[in-house]
């Protein structure tokens, strides 16, 4: 019994000497869901200035979050920059004094057309349109609440016009199935990243793997 005892006490002190002695070297790197499925796939990039890049695909499906981590011990959370309650990005606004409201709707760096634009006042719809094959889209200015942009790939948007100056808008959205990752929390063992949800058994088929071609470190 002895014996059984110090053994366990030499292996607490391994794991706690392992994991004090973890360098910011040892974290950062580029990290690789393990499937064997090649229309699923993610990875993991931690960078040594505390930020990451998490891309992910499901079949055609793809993208892309960027955010934040921390690391105490061996445990890592990420938190992306962006989170569940901006669903879109105004890259550029302006007022152009004209006689209507102008949108340029953006989605993966790309004009998106044929997304469906409502000017809302109240529970009201004033107006219902189309984006162009430009990803463009104009309302007649008139008093109203916001402008919802919906499409079945992408997060549905809302922007506000209540006390709005602007009447130029470049807007870029977010696909549907878009992945927020809110204080996530992962376990770092021999270089493999695993998903702190998932239980200890699953863990065998359920990791993310560093990469041994390098990374960027910037």
């Amino acid at each position: 019994m002895r014996t059984l005892f110090t053994i366990l006490i030499f292996l607490i002190f391994i794991s706690c000497s392992s994991t004090k002695n973890l360098t910011t070297e040892q974290v950062i790197g580029k990290y690789q869901w393990v499937t064997r499925l090649p229309e699923l796939g993610s990875t993991i990039e931690l960078k040594a200035d505390q930020t990451f890049e998490y891309n992910w695909q499901t079949g055609l499906i793809l993208g892309t979050t960027f955010g934040t981590w921390e690391r105490e011990g061996t445990k890592i959370t990420l938190n992306s920059k962006l989170q569940p309650n901006k669903n879109c990005d105004i890259i550029k606004k302006s007022s152009r004094n004209q006689d209507f409201i102008s949108l340029h709707l953006i989605f993966n760096n790309e004009a998106l057309p044929f997304a469906e634009t409502l000017l809302i006042s109240g529970k009201d719809t004033l107006y219902g349109k189309h984006s162009d094959l430009d990803g463009n889209v104009q309302f007649p200015k008139t008093e109203a609440d916001s402008i919802t942009i919906r499409m079945s790939s992408i997060k549905n948007a809302s922007l506000p016009l209540r006390n709005v100056k602007e009447d130029y808008f470049e807007i870029s959205l977010r696909a549907a199935d878009y992945r927020y990752l809110t204080n996530k929390e992962f376990v770092l063992k021999k270089g493999r990243l695993y998903d702190y949800t998932i239980k200890t058994d699953e863990w065998v088929n359920n990791y993310y793997i560093k990469s041994t071609t390098g990374s960027n470190k910037n």
